[in-house]
């Protein structure tokens, strides 16, 4: 019930960022990273909130930090809430608690990680919270330390510590400056309200340094494991001797996409261990790193072409891997993940090369109809999709209402480009053609503007080009009534929407030209105006009169 409340609140909270970027402010936090002569680090944090409001409650009334027992502990040293009459509420001993961790639930082999959970009492607008906690290192195994420099709430003073014995420079990105050796003091921060959708890692003001190759503990631990099991491996997956690449690929992404459940754990909580082969397709369950390992294994021993690569984005210049993914690519394309997640990641090869930068997203769609006897229309269309952000299908896309695609054949389709052809056919129903958010939906423009309206910062992982032409061949001439023509030209891009009308034709042509990839208010309301003409309501409907 405690979780249903606080989802609940934090709910309200995205729903109102006004309310919420005034409901709690963090006023002072230290966070002192301790590098020992082995590697082993200790994160030291002292930290005192400021609440406002009740919306504050969701996100400060309890913390949460999964970990793994075995490599790591947790001190809480002090969590206490200050009312605002002076009164001490510290928490108490059974408000600090080991829990289960939700992502590896259904995966045994991993219920040795906990969550250790502590909640604030005492909650009351007005209060403060001091909280103070350390997490040690019980052996070197971190690759990585990362702490970002902003959050939801506005940060009135944060500095960020490294020392002892650092074994290659800190790198800063975004409002971090040095307030001393390797030391990083940001004051003053606005809130940063942020879309899941469409963010990246280069929004975010960080710390971060690299204690030892995540590339190089991935690539040991891909060539420490054992592949003994791999015979059993070969049988399960029915693969003799002398099975062609196309069957291997088949049989592995059946394997690894869909018969194995994804366990979304950072291959540093376990040190870059792996379980061994058979175990993992075995257990029905994998992380990224097993899936990409398993793979490996498969391709090595038939010689088929492929890269093992960390999903990173790349941040000034270099990938940012705290907490990467992890993909097996081949000249037909990727093994695993099915298809490559268009979030700005990019594949980063084991020996540190970038293997590809994010490129545009190009959707064409051209629909040339026919109208018949009774207000029937039907004709060709033709779709093609550069660097599809998602499954890219001719019926999905289909602008008009109540539109259907037959005959559909994908005449090209790699993980960089799909082309298909179909025929489709819809009505002229009630002298009027309906269009919809389907090419919209697909693309995201709608959540996208939505966005806008709530964020302080949005990125999207490439720019967005669309070219949407639609022809209506009528049976006779009709006067046509549709919304003017409207174009928008300004920093974010261009868009155009256009109706045009003949005798015995309707012609639609709508363009985007989404060239910036990042925005910050007030560049909110450019995003928003160069949007408008795809995504409002006077545009998608067309009127027919008769002469």
């Amino acid at each position: 019930m405690k979780r249903i409340i606080i989802m609940t609140l934090l709910a309200a909270a995205l729903l109102l960022p006004a309310l919420a970027q005034a409901a709690a402010e963090v006023i002072e936090e230290h966070v002192t990273f301790t590098i020992a002569a082995d590697g082993a680090v200790q994160r030291h944090v002292r930290q005192k909130v400021q609440v406002h409001d009740a919306v504050a409650f969701g996100r400060w009334g309890e913390w949460f930090h999964t970990y793994n027992p075995d490599l790591e502990e947790i001190r809480i040293i002090r969590s206490v809430t200050t009312q605002a009459d002076g009164t001490a509420v510290p928490t108490p001993d059974n408000g600090i608690l080991d829990q289960g961790v939700f992502a590896v639930q259904n995966a045994p082999d991993f219920t040795h990680l906990r969550e250790k959970m502590v909640s604030h009492t005492g909650l009351e607008p007005g209060c403060t919270i001091d909280f103070e906690y350390v997490i040690a290192d019980r052996r070197p195994f971190r690759t990585a330390v990362y702490e970002s420099m902003a959050g939801y709430y506005p940060i009135r003073r944060k500095t960020v510590t490294v020392a002892g014995r650092l074994p290659a420079p800190v790198r800063t990105h975004g409002l971090a400056r040095g307030a001393g050796r390797n030391a990083f003091t940001v004051t003053d921060v606005p809130p940063l309200l942020q879309d899941n959708h469409f963010t990246a890692a280069a929004d975010t003001p960080f710390v971060y340094l690299e204690l030892r190759s995540p590339l190089a503990a991935a690539r040991a631990a891909i060539a420490a494991q054992s592949r003994d099991g791999l015979p059993d491996l070969l049988a399960e997956l029915k693969l003799g001797p002398d099975a062609l690449p196309g069957e291997i690929l088949t049989r592995l992404r059946h394997l690894l996409n869909e018969r194995l459940a994804p366990v979304a754990l950072n291959a540093e909580r376990t040190a870059y261990t792996l379980r061994a082969l058979p175990a993992v397709w075995r257990s029905g369950y994998a992380t990224p790193l097993e899936s990409a390992a398993l793979a490996a294994a498969v391709l090595d021993h038939y010689r088929v072409e492929h890269q093992v690569a960390a999903l990173a984005e790349i941040v000034d210049g270099q990938p940012l891997l705290d907490d990467p993914g992890w993909a097996v690519l081949t000249p037909n394309g990727p093994v695993c993940p099915a298809s490559l997640p268009a979030d700005g990641r990019v594949p980063v090869a084991l020996d540190g090369r970038v293997l590809a930068e994010p490129a545009p997203t190009v959707v064409e769609l051209w629909i040339d109809l026919t109208e018949s006897e009774g207000g029937a229309l039907e004709g060709p269309a033709l779709l093609a999709v550069d660097h599809p952000p998602a499954a890219a299908a001719l019926a999905r896309l289909l602008p008009l209402a109540g539109a259907k695609a037959s005959g559909v054949e994908t005449t090209h389709a790699t993980p960089q480009r799909v082309v298909q052809t179909g025929t489709v056919t819809a009505a002229l129903a009630d002298d009027r053609l309906t269009l919809t958010d389907a090419l919209a939906d697909y693309l995201q423009l709608p959540a996208l503007v939505a966005a806008a309206e709530r964020c302080t910062r949005l990125s999207l992982p490439a720019p967005v080009r669309v070219r949407m032409h639609l022809t209506v061949r009528t049976l006779k001439a009709r006067r046509w009534v549709t919304a003017p023509p409207q174009t928008v030209a300004n920093a974010a891009g261009s868009s155009r929407w256009a109706w045009t009308a003949g005798d015995d034709r309707l012609e639609l042509s709508a363009q985007l030209d989404l060239k910036a990839t990042r925005f910050e208010r007030p560049a909110m309301a450019e995003l928003q105006a160069l949007l408008a003409p795809l995504l409002a309501a006077s545009h998608k409907v067309a009127f027919a009169e008769a002469p």
